[in-house]
């Protein structure tokens, strides 16, 4: 089976139901007939150059002497037919077909744990789908690969301090720890991704080079005059605070420290009003408010930071979450993917159409900005 998955918007496009991928995997029966008289249910910069930045080392971490080399998944198929496997009945929803009718429903899926879906915006089984899509330890696509190119101009040394002011489950600040013997310091405000990123650091051997703390940077400042480098990658635009952050962020730098960002920003304030962005807001686990790029640059100058690089990246973005899509296909082609997870694919589904359709339609656009504390 060869999935088309060169661009999430296709999927958008052809607006399938989610309730139809339900049946096609057998999590939900088939819908009863409806009576004949029922009613109808309501940069600036080009960055071309970006795609060959890397630096040295592996693909992601290698975890220390006796330790697995990865997380296993159990195989399971979703329905009591198995002559239709998951990776079919994904197939038939990508591509708008039913096959319900085929095929023989299985129970709606429940455990111990409650809901299928995660009701916070993280939780185990989002995670677990994440680090299908993006890598162990990564919520942002491209995983280790991305993250190197990232800090590809702006390496910080051993011997200067570094902070992660949104470290997630730990991906970049364990890139960075490993590739360039970084002894660092991370900072999570979700809890639960920040206990998932002590867990990976201890996993790798890294604990102590990489200590992860649980911190809501929308209450709690930072040091001030202590880093070399503070850097958050694309979890701003969820965060209303972002001015208290910013500010925290530049007293955090001694001087000559850079202040490196990655974020989801709307071009223009004009692009909130249009449909594929309104799609997007509605759809996002944690409700967004995105800062344009020139908002960005003004906020941070007004902080006394020099502005010295300002890139739109969003071709590159778009890419490399297409290909974890393509990678979450070739799992499903092994029915190496744990169907426990159906719906949360779902969702994660619905949030990557969308937010890729804002993308695409040039409403919403995925930017990096590098600015450093002249005094």
């Amino acid at each position: 089976m060869a999935l088309s998955i060169a661009s999430l918007g296709e999927i958008a496009r052809q607006a399938v139901p989610v309730d139809r991928f339900l049946r096609n995997i057998g999590v939900l029966s088939p819908p009863e007939t409806a009576p004949a008289d029922a009613e109808p249910a309501d940069t600036e910069q080009d960055a071309d150059e970006f795609a060959n930045l890397e630096l040295a080392g592996d693909a992601i971490p290698a975890p220390v002497d006796g330790q697995p080399q990865k997380r296993n998944f159990r195989s399971k198929r979703c329905s009591a037919n198995d002559t239709v496997s998951f990776s079919d009945r994904f197939s038939a929803w990508w591509h708008g077909d039913d096959i319900s009718a085929y095929v023989e429903p299985a129970p709606v899926l429940e455990d111990e744990n409650g809901p299928i879906v995660d009701t916070a915006p993280w939780g185990p089984r989002r995670a677990a789908l994440a680090k299908h899509l993006w890598g162990e330890s990564f919520l942002e696509p491209g995983g280790a690969a991305s993250a190197r190119r990232l800090f590809a101009q702006i390496m910080p040394t051993s011997k200067q301090s570094v902070l992660d002011l949104t470290a997630g489950m730990g991906g970049t600040a364990l890139t960075l720890a490993k590739d360039l013997n970084l002894w660092m310091e991370a900072l999570e405000p979700d809890p639960f991704l920040a206990a998932q990123a002590s867990e990976i650091a201890e996993l790798y051997g890294l604990e102590e080079q990489v200590p992860v703390a649980q911190l809501d940077l929308r209450k709690t400042g930072i040091e001030e005059d202590k880093y070399n480098l503070i850097y958050s990658r694309e979890r701003l635009f969820s965060i209303p605070e972002k001015l208290q952050i910013l500010e925290a962020a530049a007293k955090g730098l001694k001087q000559g420290g850079q202040l490196m960002l990655t974020d989801l920003m709307v071009p223009k304030s004009d692009n909130m009003d249009s449909d594929a962005f309104r799609s997007w807001v509605r759809i996002e686990p944690e409700w967004p408010e995105p800062w344009t790029l020139s908002l960005y640059t003004k906020t941070l100058e007004n902080l006394g930071l020099k502005v010295a690089s300002r890139q739109n990246l969003t071709k590159h973005y778009l890419n490399d979450s297409s290909a974890g899509w393509q990678r979450m296909s070739r799992i499903l082609e092994r029915e190496d993917f744990n169907s426990d997870l159906a719906d949360q694919l779902m969702r994660e589904g619905d949030i990557w159409m969308a937010r890729t359709r804002a993308l695409e339609a040039g409403d919403l656009s995925y930017c990096r900005i590098v600015a450093w504390r002249a005094r």
